[in-house]
Order: C-alpha cells, then structure tokens, then sequence
C-alpha cells in the first residue's frame, strides 16, 4: 500500500489508476505491482506537448493559475507505434488535478516540448489498465505548487 507522500508526489493521467512505474529503457519489461496491483508491461517512449492552455473551470484544478496540459505519447520501439502510441492525453498532477501554470513553465512543458515517459500497461488486475508518466518532471513540486 502507498503512502500518501507516495500518492501526492506522482504525476498522473486522470481516470488512471496511480501506481509506482520503472523506468526501465528496454522495451516490454514487466514490473512487480506495488499493494494490490498487479504487474505492469512498461513501454518507453516520448512525450510530446501538444496543448498548454487556461484549465476548463469545470475539470479538477489547482488553486494557483491551472492549466490544461496535453499529450502525445509515441513509443521508443517503431514496433509498438500501432498499438501503444497515445494522443491527447491529459496530464494531471495528484490526485487528478490540473497542474499549476508556474510549475508547467519550471518544468519545460511548452507546446512541441519533448520529454521522456513510460506507458505502462496491466492487461489483468484490479488497477486500471494504463497509466502514462513524463519521467523527467517533479510531480511533488507540482502539487507543492498547487496551493
């Protein structure tokens, strides 16, 4: 089971269940499930931003100046693009919050930016079956930053 500094400090996809991701550079490595979770096949890749934008006033959103920051996600192996690749996914900070403007712009997050991630996938389990993480952000900071 996670702690909630655990939980607090992941930068999540919404309606994705958050569990701990490896970031294991070969593709298809299977990770252990963490708590009640069972493994994962994580697939690296890009992260590509595609949208920074004021947060619709109606979605989950951190008090200091939200933004709505999208998305796509093409895999490292060519092989895998098919049926791996992503887009326009939503990224999140906490527990499903749109991320705070200041912290976007700290953390590089600018339209056509890059950023290295890990989509990982649990065909069976009682955890959502996807969960997408940029690698290369501070998530902790992020919800710091929210309040």
């Amino acid at each position: 089971m996670r702690t909630r500094q655990e939980e607090r400090g992941r930068l999540l996809v919404p309606a994705f269940a958050a569990t701990a991701l490896a970031t294991q550079l070969a593709c298809g490595v299977v990770t252990e499930g963490i708590g009640r979770c069972g493994a994962y096949t994580d697939t690296p890749g890009t992260a590509r931003i595609t949208v920074v934008e004021a947060a619709p006033a109606d979605q989950s959103n951190c008090t200091n100046d939200p933004v709505r920051v999208l998305f796509d996600f093409t895999p490292a192996d060519a092989d895998l693009v098919a049926s791996r690749a992503a887009r326009d996914v939503q990224l999140t900070i906490g527990s499903g919050q749109n991320p705070p403007r200041a912290w976007v712009t700290a953390s590089g997050l600018t339209i056509g930016s890059e950023h290295p991630a890990i989509r990982s996938d649990q065909p069976v389990g009682p955890c959502k079956p996807v969960v997408l993480k940029l690698t290369d952000v501070d998530g902790a900071a992020g919800l710091s930053a929210c309040y």
